[in-house]
C-alpha cells in the first residue's frame, strides 16, 4: 500500500508524471461476482496498487457503497457527540489562550470591565518556550539504539547511517515537520492531546509527518489506545475545485454530491476519512480499510485498504486470511492522562479554566469598584437648577474647572448628597492572590523557572530548585518522547517499504550503504535524542557549572570542557580543542620521569647484589684455603668454621657465632 497525501491529509496513490495508475491493472473485473469467485476481495485489494475504489465499487455496487457512507457519518456524529463535554471545554480554552475580544459587559452597570487574565496562555507559552528547544535540537531529533552484542562495531554503524537518513528527512524533506512541531507543543498544553499522521507521499516520493488538531480527529471515547479504537475519524475542508481536480485524476470516484446551483461554488465542502474495520466481503471477518466520504452527501468518494501484501498472515490454502496487522498512520501526543480514563486527555484548559473564570471576576470586581469609587455618584435635590454647558441637572468637570450654579452657598450643601462608595475590597485581592499562588502551583511556572532565580544562589543551589520545579514538566515530557518513539517508528516504517534506495546512496554518500540492508534489520529500537531530565538552558548550565568544579581532579578534563561548551550551545566545540598529533601518543612526561626513577632504583639494587655475591664467593675461597692448610679436605670444614652460614645462597657472617646446640 502506498498512501499518498494531497492537500488536506487524505490519502490515495499518486501516478508517475504523465501517466494515469490503473489499480484494477491486472485484475479481472468480470470475474468478481462475489463469494464463489477464485480471488477473494481482500487478496485483491492486497495486491492492487493504490486506489483500491475501482475494484471495491464493481464489487459492491452503488447501493452497499451508499449505506456505508452513510453508516460513516452516522458512527463519525455519534463518537463526536460522546466527547462533547471535552470538546465544549478545549474550544473554550482556545479561545481563552488566544485571547479573543469577549466583548461588552452590561453588569454591574454598562460597559463595566470585562479583563480576561492569561492565565492559561502564559501557562502553555511556558511549556513550549522549554519543550521546544529540547525536543527539536537541529539535525538531531531521532536517535538509533544497537540491541545486542555489537563485537565488530557492524551494527553501531548501520545505527548511524539509519539515524542519520531519518534525520535528513525530518528536517530537510520534511518542509513543515518543525513548524508542525512548534503547534504541537503549543496547543498540547492548552487541549491535553494533539496527533501526528505519519505516510509516505508517492507523488512526492517522501514521508510526511503532519499535525493533526485534536478537534479534527474522532475517536470513540471508550477506547483505549489507538491502535484498539475500532474507527478512527480525521475531517476536514476540501473546496470545489479541488474536489473536481481528485475526480478528474481517478483519487475520487465521479459520484453526485447534490452541488447547490445557488450556492457559492467555491465554498468549502466538509469529508471525512474514517479509517474503521469493516466486512465488505462478507466473509466474517472485519478488515482495516480507509473511507473518504461527502458528510452533506454521505457518499463514498474514495476507499483504500489501511494494509498490503506484507500485513496479511495467509493460510497454506493461500486464500484463507488468518490476520491482518492494521496500518495506523496516528500517532497521539499525551499532556496530562483523563483521570477518569477516557481517551481524550486533558491540559491546563481544563485545569485551570475555574480558576482563571474566578480570578477574572475578582479582577473585574476590582476595577469596577475603583471605577465607581473615581466617578462618584449621589442624590440632587428637584430644586436645584445646575447651568453648565447647556445641562440643567449634569455637570461634568474638567482639571481646574469651575462652574456656576444658580442657589446661594448654604443650600448647594444640602441639595447634593455623595452616595458612599466602597473602596476595593483588600479581602478580594489577597483572595486574588492566593488563586495566582495555586495556578502557578499547577502549572509549574516558578520564578526560578522564568528567569528570576536569586543572583547570589550556587550552581548546585539552582540545579536543586530547577529540578524541584521541573518534577511535574519532566513526566510530561516523557510522555512526548514515548510519543515520539512512535512516531519516529511509524516513519523508520515509511522508509523500509517505500523508500527511495538511490536517494539512501546518495544522501549518505558511504560506500556498501544498502537501505534494504539498513532498513529491514530487526536489531534496531528507534528512540529520541533528547534528555527528558535535561529541558532547560538553565538547568543544563546549572549542570555545567557543577561539572566545572571538577577540572583538574584526575578526571577527563577534555570531556568535562566538552560537556559544558554543549550546554553552551557552542558551535564546532573540536575546533575548539588543539590538534591531536598523528602516530603513537607522546608519553606523560612525569610518568618517563618516574620510570627512569624506577630504573636507577632497580640497576642501584642490582649492583649491590652483585658486589654481596661477590664478596661471599671471596670469603669462602679464603675460608677453603684456610681448611686445605689444615688438612681437611671438601667443604666440610666451611660449614663448620664458626660465624659462617652458607644458607641463602651463600656464606655469609653470622655476628655472634653460631646458634646454641650447634657444635
Amino acid at each position: 500500500m502506498s498512501m499518498v497525501d494531497d492537500y488536506d491529509g487524505s490519502t490515495y496513490e499518486a501516478p508517475e508524471y504523465g501517466e494515469v495508475s490503473d489499480p484494477t491493472e491486472g485484475v479481472d473485473l468480470d470475474d468478481m461476482g462475489g463469494p464463489e469467485d477464485e480471488t477473494p476481495l481482500i487478496l485483491l485489494l492486497a495486491a492492487s496498487t493504490g486506489d483500491a475504489s475501482a475494484i471495491i465499487e464493481k464489487y459492491l455496487g452503488e447501493t452497499v457503497l451508499g449505506s456505508l457512507g452513510a453508516q460513516c457519518v452516522e458512527d463519525w456524529s455519534m463518537d463526536d457527540g460522546a466527547r462533547n463535554e471535552w470538546k465544549t471545554q478545549t474550544e473554550a480554552a482556545l479561545s481563552a489562550a488566544a485571547q479573543d475580544a469577549p466583548g461588552d459587559k452590561s453588569y454591574p452597570f454598562d460597559r463595566s470591565a470585562n479583563v480576561q487574565y492569561p492565565l492559561i496562555t502564559v501557562a502553555a507559552q511556558q511549556f513550549a518556550a522549554r519543550a521546544y528547544p529540547a525536543i527539536v535540537k537541529p539535525g538531531d531529533a531521532v536517535s538509533v539504539a544497537v540491541l545486542g552484542r555489537d563485537d565488530s562495531g557492524q551494527k553501531q554503524a548501520r545505527a548511524d547511517r539509519v539515524k542519520d537518513y531519518l534525520n535528513y528527512q525530518l528536517f530537510y524533506r520534511i518542509a513543515d515537520w518543525e513548524g508542525d512541531t512548534d503547534v504541537l507543543l503549543n496547543q498540547l498544553p492548552i487541549s491535553g492531546c494533539g496527533f501526528r499522521k505519519v505516510y509516505y507521499d508517492a507523488h512526492k516520493r517522501r514521508p510526511c509527518s503532519e499535525f493533526v488538531n485534536a478537534l479534527n480527529l474522532t475517536v470513540p471515547s471508550d477506547a483505549k489506545a489507538l491502535k484498539d479504537a475500532p474507527r478512527i475519524t480525521q475531517d476536514f475542508e476540501v473546496f470545489p475545485y479541488q474536489i473536481a481536480e481528485r475526480q478528474r485524476s481517478g483519487m475520487y470516484r465521479d459520484a453526485d454530491m447534490l452541488l447547490d446551483g445557488n450556492e457559492d461554488d467555491q465554498k468549502p465542502r466538509q469529508f471525512i476519512e474514517q479509517h474503521r474495520m469493516h466486512d465488505l466481503d462478507g466473509d466474517g471477518v472485519e478488515e482495516p480499510y480507509i473511507i473518504t466520504v461527502d458528510v452533506e452527501s454521505t457518499q463514498v468518494m474514495r476507499i483504500e485498504a489501511a494494509y498490503d501484501e506484507l500485513d496479511l498472515e495467509i493460510a497454506e490454502d493461500g486464500k484463507t486470511v488468518i490476520r491482518i496487522e492494521r496500518w495506523c498512520p496516528f500517532v497521539k501526543y499525551s499532556f496530562l492522562p483523563d483521570p477518569k480514563g477516557r481517551f481524550y486527555d486533558i491540559g491546563f484548559g481544563h485545569l485551570l479554566a475555574p480558576i482563571n473564570a474566578v480570578v477574572n471576576t475578582i479582577i473585574n470586581q476590582l476595577l469596577d469598584a475603583g471605577h465607581a469609587q473615581v466617578a462618584g455618584g449621589g442624590f440632587l435635590a428637584a430644586g436645584l437648577r445646575l447651568q453648565g454647558s447647556g445641562q440643567t441637572n449634569v455637570l461634568r468637570f474638567s482639571p481646574s474647572e469651575y462652574k456656576v450654579v444658580n442657589v446661594p452657598g448654604g443650600d448647594i450643601r444640602s441639595a447634593i448628597y455623595d452616595r458612599p462608595m466602597p473602596a476595593p475590597s483588600p479581602v478580594l485581592f489577597e483572595l486574588l492572590g492566593m488563586l495566582m499562588d495555586a495556578a502557578r502551583d499547577i502549572s509549574s511556572v516558578k520564578d526560578v523557572l522564568t528567569g528570576e532565580a536569586g543572583k547570589s544562589q550556587t550552581a548546585t543551589a539552582t540545579l536543586a530548585l530547577i529540578e524541584q520545579g521541573l518534577q511535574t514538566f519532566t513526566a510530561i515530557y516523557k510522555r512526548i518522547y514515548r510519543s515520539a518513539k512512535q512516531e519516529f517508528q511509524l516513519l523508520y516504517d515509511c522508509v523500509s517499504r517505500y523508500g527511495d534506495p538511490d536517494e539512501y546512496a546518495r544522501v549518505l554518500d558511504i560506500p556498501g550503504a544498502t537501505l534494504a540492508k539498513d532498513f529491514n534489520e530487526a536489531d534496531l529500537d528507534i528512540q529520541p535524542v533528547a534528555d527528558p531530565a535535561s529541558v532547560t538552558n538553565m538547568q543544563r548550565m546549572a549542570k555545567a557549572g557543577f561539572l566545572q568544579g571538577f577540572l583538574g581532579k584526575g578526571l577527563n578534563d577534555e570531556e568535562i570542557l566538552k560537556r559544558i561548551f554543549e550546554a553552551a550551545d557552542i558551535a564546532d566545540i573540536e575546533k575548539l580543542f588543539p590538534p591531536k598529533p598523528e602516530g603513537p601518543p607522546t608519553p606523560n612526561p612525569l610518568m618517563i620521569a618516574d620510570l627512569k626513577e624506577k630504573e636507577s632504583k632497580a640497576a642501584l639494587n642490582e649492583a649491590t647484589a652483585t658486589k654481596n655475591r661477590a664478596d661471599a664467593m671471596d670469603k669462602l675461597s679464603l675460608v677453603a684455603e684456610r681448611g686445605v692448610m689444615n688438612g681437611s679436605g671438601g667443604m666440610g670444614p666451611v660449614a663448620q668454621q664458626p660465624g659462617y652460614d652458607l644458607g641463602n645462597g651463600g656464606a655469609q657472617e653470622v655476628v655472634g657465632g653460631p646458634a646454641p646446640g650447634m657444635g
